[in-house]
């Protein structure tokens, strides 16, 4: 029903409270629909209905635009607005429900431990308040609801995962797995992969005959004038005259006259491109070449304006060629893609025998041909040691055993085979700083266990029905 909500714990609460109540529903639009009933009602849970006008009342409160919304239709963000509503919804059912309230006097106190309200002395300042309400463009009335809104959600789930406390064995797992010191030996597998790239012209052609259509290069036939106030009135001023003349070739084109009609007309100097290609000297053509380049338009004469000069020109023909493979910009492009397949190949055959037992040392050994030099070597001391792997690698290598394997990466993006030599742990000794922040990592993760039961329960207490007559005459309010 809520889907999210076994999600928060992850965060502590960070995305309960954030802005208001905004969590997806995972069984969204599967309650059915409604047979008829009043078509001002959007929605319904259990026996509460959600009317239009409580869905356009909602949509005014979270400051939503149409224009956003307008947007977006096609994206479902009406139905995801009104999941978000009806999340809300059962929340203050439930509140109220299990009778969790909030007194002002109880607002206040809260609101006065906001740090973002507190001066310098770290003391709750009307004055900051004051201005936190004029940065944030909104009044005290709105922020105080939202604010109460926030908290009385916050008491909700407290209410859910009250009293709850880790014993000794759950602290000191969460402890042991985040803190194990690990052994390993590992290769990078760019010294690997080298070994075996050696990339002769026959393999790049075979390359090009089994992918023809990946490398073709699109090429055309071209003619252009370029045009100056010199070459157009002997002058080299920008005056009257030039800017007639260039108006005189606009009305020419735009009268249906072709380029070589043009072209007599103007009596200049034509200059031809066949089978023109911009990548195969891209640092020489000029920056024209590549507007004539991408446009697709065959025999429809054009009059480009650049910064100091006109341009007049037609393509002829357009067509596609193979790359030159004698440049080495071509052959490089070529070989890197070759290598590219070649290590992803490489890489998803030797995670296959990973996974399937079938890799031992000897078999690490023999990738580098059993040169000892090649293996690099480390002790990892915790989860948050990224000297050597990015966060997902060492997620992963923490729930490795000893001499297990795997393909990591590493923090500047380099592949490794990592071997796991060793693992020592150790237990968590009690009253310490590190126990208080273990154990309450690991009410943490109990608290989201509840929540996700939490979530299961919702699921089954409440009924969603959606109108979807209602659903539509909401949309086609924008």
């Amino acid at each position: 029903m809520l889907g999210n909500i076994r999600n928060f714990s992850k965060t502590i609460w960070a995305k309960i409270i954030m802005g208001f109540i905004i969590i997806a529903f995972a069984t969204w639009g599967m309650g059915g629909m409604f047979s008829g009933g009043n078509n001002n009602n959007i929605a319904k849970i259990n026996k509460t209905n959600i009317s239009i006008d409580d869905f356009l009342n909602y949509l005014r409160d979270i400051n939503v635009s149409e224009d956003i919304i307008r947007k977006n239709l096609d994206k479902n963000v009406v139905e995801q607005i009104l999941s978000q509503l009806i999340s809300q919804k059962i929340l203050e059912i439930e509140m109220e429900e299990n009778n969790i309230i909030l007194s002002d006097i109880a607002l206040y106190e809260k609101l006065k431990d906001d740090d973002r309200f507190f001066d310098s002395d770290n003391n709750f300042s009307r004055t900051e308040y004051e201005k936190y309400m004029l940065l944030s463009n909104t009044n005290a009335v709105e922020f105080e609801q939202a604010f109460k809104a926030k908290e009385k959600v916050k008491l909700l789930f407290e209410y859910v995962s009250g009293g709850t406390t880790s014993p000794y064995f759950l602290t000191n797992n969460v402890y042991k797995n985040q803190t194990k010191e690990i052994d390993i030996e590992y290769i990078n597998m760019e010294n690997v992969y080298n070994d075996k790239e050696q990339i002769k012209d026959e393999d790049i052609k075979n390359y090009l005959k089994k992918n023809p259509e990946l490398f073709k290069q699109k090429i055309i036939d071209y003619k252009y004038i370029k045009i100056t106030p010199f070459n157009l009135t002997g002058s080299p001023e920008y005056n009257q005259e030039f800017f007639d003349k260039i108006d005189d070739i606009e009305n020419k084109i735009s009268e249906g006259l072709s380029f070589n009609d043009l072209s007599k007309k103007l009596n200049l100097t034509i200059n031809s491109k066949k089978e023109f290609n911009i990548q195969d000297n891209e640092v020489n053509n000029p920056k024209f070449y590549y507007d004539i380049f991408n446009d697709n338009d065959l025999n429809s004469p054009k009059l480009l304006e650049k910064d100091d000069f006109f341009v007049f020109y037609v393509i002829e023909k357009i067509g596609n060629k193979n790359p030159d493979l004698k440049l080495k910009k071509v052959k490089d492009s070529i070989k890197f893609l070759i290598n590219q397949e070649y290590r992803i190949e490489y890489n998803r055959k030797l995670i296959n025998k990973i996974s399937n037992n079938n890799f031992n040392k000897d078999e690490f050994n023999k990738i580098v041909n059993n040169d000892n030099s090649k293996i690099l070597k480390k002790k990892i001391i915790s989860k948050n040691d990224n000297s050597v792997f990015d966060t997902n690698s060492l997620e992963i290598l923490y729930t490795l055993d000893k001499d297990n394997y795997a393909i990591l990466t590493s923090t500047d993006k380099k592949i490794y085979l990592t071997y796991v030599k060793d693992v020592k742990v150790k237990d968590l000794i009690k009253n310490t700083d590190d126990f208080q922040s273990f154990n309450q990592t690991s009410v943490i993760e109990l608290q989201s266990s509840f929540y996700d039961t939490y979530d299961k329960f919702l699921s089954n207490k409440y009924k969603i029905t959606i109108n979807q007559k209602a659903l539509e005459k909401v949309k086609n309010l924008f």
